[in-house]
């Protein structure tokens, strides 16, 4: 992106996920869920005002209308005076791990009513190492 946040270039990568030109990308924040999408331009607006890096975690739609999660991080490249020549983004598809990270969540969250439901008393324990087992054997 050049200095001032407006699209340069998009590897080929890009252009097939989206199905879209360069220069249709140029107007990216529509693609972005719309519940991610004020926070996104908020973080992407600091980051233009400060020159700090831009680095944040949201879903986007893909060509065929599914909404995957990306981990989106956008760092400035200066000239040798300090001055911000372009930005480098770099997109990275998360939408797995955040699937897994839920069902894990689910399954505590379905643990924890089985335990808090039983009529009786439960108690968990954490066996030791198993190195420390055969020491004591």
């Amino acid at each position: 992106m050049r200095p001032d946040g407006a699209v340069e270039f998009v590897n080929q990568r890009i252009l097939d996920f989206f199905q879209k030109t360069t220069q249709e990308l140029s107007d990216w924040a529509p693609l972005v869920h719309p519940e991610d999408r004020d926070a996104v331009l908020s973080q992407w607006g600091i980051a233009l005002a400060t020159g700090e890096p831009f680095d944040v975690m949201n879903r986007v739609r893909r060509a065929d209308g599914e909404w995957r999660w990306f981990h989106s991080r956008g760092l400035p490249l200066r000239d040798e005076s300090g001055q911000i020549i372009r930005w480098c983004n770099l997109l990275v598809d998360i939408d797995e791990r955040k699937k897994a990270e839920e069902a894990l969540r689910s399954s505590q969250r379905e643990l924890s009513v089985i335990i808090e439901t039983m009529p009786g008393l439960v108690w968990c324990a954490r066996l030791p190492p198993p190195s420390i087992i055969r020491s004591e054997l």
